[in-house]
């Protein structure tokens, strides 16, 4: 009986894990999105990793889709004041063009 909520407690710590994965350079938010939530299904484990300095989560059973939509929104919602733009346009072509 013992063996029983041995194991039992041991699936429990598992299912309560989350592990921390790091994105490559270079790396699509909806690939990376993908690759996070079938590892979270499939070991059914929380799994974080940061992306363009938004801290996201996949857990099992969420979606790929609405977690690479929802770090694009957070991602423009916290850049967005401090968003600079290097324009490669010469001087006094297109200066009507809001800032």
């Amino acid at each position: 009986m013992s063996d029983e909520t041995s194991a039992a407690r041991k699936v429990r710590a598992l299912t309560n894990s989350s592990i921390l994965i790091e994105p490559a350079p270079g790396a699509d938010i909806s690939c990376v999105s993908e690759d996070a939530q079938r590892i979270a299904d499939l070991l059914k484990i929380t799994v974080d990793f940061p992306f363009n300095g938004v801290k996201c989560r996949a857990v099992p059973g969420g979606s790929a889709t609405q977690l690479a939509d929802r770090q694009q929104r957070e991602e423009a919602r916290t850049t967005a004041p401090y968003f600079k733009l290097a324009s490669s346009r010469v001087d006094g072509v297109g200066e009507g063009l809001s800032k």
